[in-house]
């Protein structure tokens, strides 16, 4: 008889860093942090060299949402790098584009970097189909943004 897994889930929430007892997946899931209450849209997983998010699909993060990662990344006192891993996004929406631009912004005005990574082919001919490939900085996967950030 086969037993559930119980080997450990590899993922934080994004802004306080507590080990999630779950892995956010795309909808109908709509979870909160149990420790910080913060709306689930990505996971969180930390580099040597950078913080990993790796956003749930179907789910658009609200700009609060934004701003308040954006204040817990810099709250460590460093420019906080950042790698956004959209390989379960086979499809980006105009919200969460205008999302990913203002953490671009905020990112880099907090003297970070901020590397997208995993683009489906239509996510990649739609950045650059909108030239967006000039805003963001993108590599393959996550181990390529890492070693772009080095």
């Amino acid at each position: 008889m086969d037993t559930p897994s119980t080997a450990p889930i590899d993922c934080s929430c994004p802004v306080c860093d507590t080990r999630l007892p779950f892995q956010p997946h795309g909808p109908p899931f709509e979870a909160s942090c149990p420790q910080c209450g913060y709306s689930l849209w990505c996971s969180r997983r930390t580099e040597d060299k950078a913080v990993v998010l790796k956003v749930v699909p179907g789910m658009t993060p609200e700009h609060a949402d934004v701003e308040r990662l954006c204040e817990a990344l810099a709250q460590g006192g460093r420019a906080p790098n950042l790698i956004l891993d959209l390989s379960d996004i086979e499809l980006i929406g105009s919200a969460l584009t205008a999302r990913l631009i203002a953490l671009n912004k905020q990112i880099r005005a907090a003297g970070g970097r901020l590397v997208l990574c995993g683009l489906h082919r239509l996510v990649r001919d739609t950045f650059q189909g909108s030239r967006l490939d000039r805003v963001f900085e993108v590599a393959d996967d996550a181990q390529a943004a890492l070693e772009n950030l080095g």
